[in-house]
Formats: structure tokens, C-alpha cells, sequence
């Protein structure tokens, strides 16, 4: 045996499906996190949600691992995308929530409701791009770049870079500490 475990997940059951209606839709859980024993001895949290599987067959894992580090606030910045549509984090919860519905029972109503779903999720990813492409601050040489790996290492690069390391204090001294 190799030593290691499933991680579990929380979302929709399976991570994919074959995209047929009717009695030939297959569902199954293909996907999974296995971690050994050292992950808990490092002090890590790991968790795993099973996101909306739209546009793909396979559903995206989310992965979080967290430990005392993390729990730093994180700066606000206002978003454009956020005034585009006020729903826009919703439309993913609507695709799992059809999804459940849909495993539960496999009717007609509940796969209408599901494709319904998936359309919802469509324009949301239009919207998501849009937030790349203003979190990145860069111009796309095309409309439409799908690279999303290069621009979230431009993102990645750019919140490294605007860390404050320290700050001088109104007496004139150089303060260190997150306090």
C-alpha cells in the first residue's frame, strides 16, 4: 500500500461526465486528492471542491491548503467585473446545484435545469476574463487570448512585488512587524 488517503471533497459527487442525455449519461468521480501522512505533520489543512464542470467534461478541483501563515487580511481592490453583474459569483453554485439535482434525480425538468445552468456559468466566465485581463493591467494582443496561465503569473508577480516589507512610523523609525 502506499500510504496515502483520500483528502475528500465537498460539491457535486462526480468530477465527470460524458455529456450524453438521457440513459446514456455517465457520471463518475474520476478525480481526487491523496496525500500522505506527512501533509498533517506539516501543520497543512487540505480541502477540495468540486467546482461547476461547465465548459468541460471534467470538473475543476479546488484545492486549499491552509496553516497559520494564511490567515493574513488580504488588501481590498475594487474590480470592475464586480458592477457587471451583480450575481456573478452565484452562477457557479447554480451549476453545482443543478448538477446535485440532476444526480439525485435524472429527470427532463432537472437536465433542462442544468443546461440552463450551464449557459448562466458561460457568460460568467466571459465576465471572469474580463477580471483577468483588468487584474493583469496588461493589453491582450488579441480578443479573446486565452492564456490565463501567463496572466496569472503576471498577476502573481505583481502582488509579490507590492509587499510592504517595512514602513517608516511618524517618529522616523523603520517598522518591521505585520502590527
Amino acid at each position: 500500500m502506499a500510504g496515502v488517503s483520500d483528502v475528500g471533497f465537498s460539491g457535486s459527487r462526480y468530477t465527470w461526465c460524458n455529456n450524453r442525455g438521457g440513459q446514456a449519461c455517465i457520471w463518475n468521480r474520476l478525480d481526487r486528492l491523496l496525500c500522505n501522512p506527512k501533509v498533517a505533520l506539516l501543520g497543512m489543512s487540505m480541502s477540495v471542491q468540486h467546482l461547476g464542470r461547465e465548459p468541460s467534461d471534467h470538473a475543476p478541483l479546488l484545492v486549499s491548503a491552509s496553516t497559520r501563515l494564511d490567515n493574513k487580511p488580504k488588501p481590498f481592490c475594487f474590480l470592475n467585473v464586480w458592477t457587471s453583474k451583480e450575481d456573478l459569483l452565484d452562477a457557479e453554485e447554480a451549476v453545482l446545484v443543478a448538477e446535485t439535482d440532476f444526480d439525485t434525480d435524472p429527470s427532463q425538468r432537472h437536465w433542462l435545469a442544468l443546461q440552463e445552468a450551464h449557459a448562466v456559468m458561460r457568460n460568467s466566465l466571459i465576465k471572469e476574463e474580463a477580471y483577468w485581463k483588468q487584474k493583469a493591467r496588461i493589453k491582450w494582443l488579441q480578443d479573446g487570448d486565452k492564456n490565463t496561465k501567463f496572466f496569472h503569473a503576471v498577476v502573481a508577480e505583481r502582488r509579490s512585488k507590492s509587499i510592504i516589507h517595512r514602513i517608516r512610523s511618524v517618529r522616523g523609525e523603520w517598522l518591521t512587524d505585520e502590527e
